[in-house]
């Protein structure tokens, strides 16, 4: 177990020095701040739009985020030859493969929780209400697709090259 959460570890950290990570929560602003926008466009149902606006966003950058994090991990043990080194020691394939997924599923979990905490908390600066049950029952969806998404991307990399599976994986 302690290798698998060390696996977890190295590729959450690897995952949060990525550039991409810092870029998509100032989008999720951005985007959250044109919601605003839009929504002041309408008769009614601001706060609905609101929603479906940044919904969709979070929803979209989510899932290829999910697909990139994945197939990148594998393309990138496999080119360093890091994986070839980790494998050959006392840690099995399934235990390598469960720590990464381990990491993905950890930092698509923290950009989950960064991304509403943005989009929540620039609905409440411009007066919107909380989220209803509903809303955060569907933000919850989103992030069981995210881990789907990202899963198969795993998996499929582990058959082709980073390409093929970022192709599969959108396919799906």
């Amino acid at each position: 177990m302690k290798s698998i959460f060390a696996i977890a570890k190295i590729t959450l950290i690897q995952i949060i020095r990525d550039k991409v990570f810092y870029g998509l929560l100032f989008v999720a602003f951005l985007v959250a701040c044109f919601s605003n926008i839009a929504a002041d466009w309408s008769v009614a149902e601001f706060m609905e739009i609101y929603f479906q606006i940044t919904a969709s966003v979070v929803h979209a950058i989510g899932g290829l985020l999910a697909i990139l994090w994945s197939a990148k991990i594998v393309h990138t043990a496999k080119e360093k030859g890091i994986l070839d080194a980790q494998l050959s020691t006392a840690v099995s394939r399934s235990s390598w493969l469960v720590g990464s997924w381990l990491g993905v599923a950890g930092g698509l979990f923290l950009l989950w929780v960064l991304a509403l905490s943005v989009i929540q908390g620039t609905g409440l600066f411009y007066n919107f209400s909380w989220f209803s049950t509903d809303q955060w029952v569907c933000f919850g969806f989103y992030y069981l697709i995210w881990l789907f998404v990202g899963t198969t991307a795993l998996l499929v990399s582990l058959l082709g090259g980073q390409m093929f599976s970022i192709l599969v994986a959108v396919g799906l």
